[in-house]
């Protein structure tokens, strides 16, 4: 063993063969299984060396510091949404803007359309800064050892955090501790909640939807890198390769794949949620989904700095979440059944709805067991066979810059 002050615990090695990797990664090479924790490393460029260096006990009490500051930052975005939501309604704003009430008089037609545009428009200004406040804790307080990890916990929180804030909305309204009692004295009220709040809000969602057919658009733009790129290029000097350089990357926080996933799976949960009390949400779905497509597909391709390679874990991660989201439908589709019930007694329909959780967990625990980040040995046999060749190493090299010397000729 190293000097503990001077060598850390974590290292690469490097095989020749995929199948020599693979044996290499299932062994048990001492009595203690915690000696030797063997797992795939990210791209070599995706490292953050400084995450590596600290211990497993250091990893494990800055992670929990982690999730408490983030469920923090849950509890104290609430009451703030909710605020800042009462405070920004149509109604509001026209008290503070006399004018603008008076004109509204002259053209009542500008009253549903305004008043639904402004309600939309706070909760996406207030949850503008969510992905920034998240990132800043998952990067500088969680012991992540490659950015790509930190965008997987970026996706798995602030999808939580989206259906919780905008899904759910309606109810959060009513106050948090004022439903989570109601529900923690009688469990059974979880289904006329969902029922009595969620149908009636669905023209908020499809306002909601429509103004987030902006969010691609904007995005396309690249508002951001073009600022950096001009100002590179005229307070600096820059030439226009060095200013482009600069330039990059994008925002990781509000414009990495965990956040932009987040956002598909809110958008798969107002489709999911509302597809049988309010259809035309489709329409809107279809609509972003598009959009969307369209634009990360340029985006990422041919626009933005190429990203690490996730071995499909973020896509992994939004089918699980996708589950979630479906159990929240079925749990909304009880209630109203329930409600639609002669005098809530005839029980039939509602538990026929609820009886669908076991097809959904057998669903559940079907991809479960699919094993996503290795081939089955027979196959790396074959593949290795047919080849016959050395393993393609990723570009670059796991070399920590301290150590580079390059970097220390240049020093």
């Amino acid at each position: 063993r190293g000097d503990p002050l001077v060598c850390t615990s974590t290292g690469f090695v490097t095989f020749n063969t995929e199948l020599t990797a693979r044996l290499a990664s299932r062994e048990q090479y001492t009595r203690d299984v915690t000696d030797f924790q063997i797992s795939m490393p990210p791209d070599p460029e995706d490292v953050i060396y400084d995450n590596l260096a600290d211990q497993e006990i250091n990893s494990t009490g800055w992670n929990w510091a982690g999730v408490a500051a983030i469920w923090g930052v849950f509890t104290i975005w609430i009451p703030f949404v909710v605020l800042i939501s009462s405070w920004t309604t149509f109604g509001a704003v026209q008290e503070m803007l006399p004018s603008l009430k008076e004109f509204v008089q002259q053209h009542p037609w500008l009253d549903k359309i305004l008043t639904g545009v402004f309600a939309t428009i706070a909760l996406k200004v207030v949850l503008a800064f969510l992905p920034t406040a998240l990132y800043l804790i998952i990067r500088n307080l969680m012991s992540v050892k490659s950015s790509s990890e930190a965008q997987i916990l970026m996706q798995r929180w602030y999808g939580l955090f989206l259906v919780m804030f905008v899904l759910l909305v309606t109810s959060l309204s009513r106050g948090v501790t004022l439903t989570l009692v109601s529900i923690a004295q009688k469990p059974g009220r979880i289904f006329s909640l969902l029922a009595d709040f969620l149908p009636s809000a669905s023209h908020f969602y499809f306002n909601y939807m429509i103004l987030g057919w902006t969010v691609p658009l904007l995005e396309l733009a690249r508002n951001a890198n073009f600022a950096k790129f001009h100002a590179f290029r005229w307070f600096f000097s820059m030439s226009m390769q060095e200013a482009k350089e600069y330039s990059e990357p994008e925002d990781p926080a509000s414009y990495g794949v965990g956040a932009r996933m987040a956002y598909s799976l809110l958008t798969a949960a107002i489709t999911f949620t509302f597809c049988s009390c309010s259809p035309l949400i489709f329409i809107f779905a279809f609509i972003t989904l598009a959009l969307s497509q369209a634009t990360y597909t340029y985006l990422v391709v041919y626009a933005e700095k190429k990203k690490p390679d996730t071995g499909g874990l973020l896509w992994v991660h939004g089918i699980n979440q996708l589950f979630m989201v479906i159990t929240i439908y079925i749990l909304l589709m009880t209630g109203v059944l329930q409600m639609l019930s002669q005098n809530r007694r005839w029980l039939g329909p509602p538990l026929v709805a609820l009886a669908s959780v076991v097809a959904l967990y057998a669903g559940k625990v079907r991809v479960d067991s699919l094993a996503f980040d290795v081939l089955p040995l027979e196959e790396v046999v074959r593949t290795s066979r047919e080849s016959g060749e050395k393993a393609k190493h990723p570009h670059g090299r796991y070399l920590q810059p301290e150590c580079d010397p390059d970097l220390l000729a240049l020093s």
